[in-house]
C-alpha cells in the first residue's frame, strides 16, 4: 500500500514581509544616513524573525511506495511494483465516468492492497498469487490505461466505442478474479485453524466440558 509522508515547506511571507518593511523604511527614512540604514536592516530582520514564528510551514503530504522486507529481494521488486500499479488503478479511476466501471475498480483496488498487505506480513504465502502480480495486475492495468485514452479522443468512433464495452463488461468478472485471489491466501490457514478447532473440540469432549454444551 502508498503511505504518506509530510513535506514541510518554509513559507514565502516572512521574506516578503522583510522586504515591505525595507520599501516602507526607504520612503520614510533618510537611509544614505548610517542610522537611518542601520535601523532599516533592523527593522527587515525583526519583521522576518516575528513573521516567520507566527506563519506556520506549508506542508503537504505526498503518496510514496512503501518499503518492502520480506527477506526476498525478487518478492520485495514485485510487491513494489503492485504497489505502484494499485495506485494507477485509482488514479485511472479518478477519470472514468462510467460507475459500474468504477465500482469494480474500487473493488480491485481494495483487493489488491489487501493481497499486497497479507504477502508483505506472510511471504510464504508467494507462491500462490506469483501469476497475480506478474501477470493478472499488470494487465489489468493496460486494460484501463487503454480504456482512458479512448475517454481523450473526442468524435470517438465505434472501434474506441467497442473496446470501452468490452472492458466494461469484463470489468467486475476481473475484481471477483481479483477477490478470489485475496481468499486464496487464506485458504491454508483457515484449514489449519478449522484443525485446531476441532482438535479442541474433541479435547473438550474428552473432559466432559462439551456435550451438546459446556458443563458446569
Amino acid at each position: 500500500m502508498m503511505k504518506k509522508i509530510e513535506k514541510r515547506k518554509k513559507s514565502a511571507w516572512p521574506i516578503l514581509i522583510m522586504g515591505l518593511v525595507w520599501v516602507v523604511c526607504a520612503l520614510l527614512l533618510p537611509i544614505y544616513r548610517l542610522w537611518a540604514l542601520i535601523l532599516t536592516a533592523v527593522l527587515g530582520v525583526a519583521a522576518y524573525l516575528i513573521a516567520a514564528k507566527a506563519i506556520p510551514d506549508i506542508v503537504r503530504y505526498i503518496s510514496v511506495p512503501s518499503d518492502f522486507a520480506t527477506g526476498d529481494g525478487e518478492l520485495d521488486k514485485a510487491l513494489l511494483e503492485a504497489e505502484e500499479l494499485t495506485e494507477e488503478l485509482r488514479k485511472l479511476n479518478n477519470d472514468i465516468p462510467d460507475e459500474r466501471l468504477s465500482a469494480a475498480i474500487d473493488r480491485m483496488s481494495t483487493a489488491s492492497d489487501g493481497i499486497i498487505d497479507e504477502l508483505s506480513n506472510h511471504p510464504d504465502k508467494a507462491k500462490t498469487a506469483r501469476r497475480y502480480l506478474n501477470y493478472y495486475l499488470p494487465s489489468s492495468v493496460q486494460l484501463l490505461r487503454s480504456y482512458a485514452s479512448t475517454l481523450k479522443v473526442e468524435g470517438a468512433g465505434e472501434h474506441q466505442a467497442s473496446i470501452r464495452r468490452e472492458i466494461e463488461d469484463k470489468a467486475e468478472t476481473v475484481a471477483a478474479a481479483f477477490e478470489h485471489q485475496l481468499d486464496r491466501l487464506y485458504a491454508a490457514e483457515a484449514l489449519n485453524v478449522s484443525a485446531k478447532a476441532e482438535v479442541l473440540e474433541e479435547v473438550l469432549k474428552s473432559e466432559g466440558l462439551v456435550d451438546g454444551g459446556i458443563k458446569s
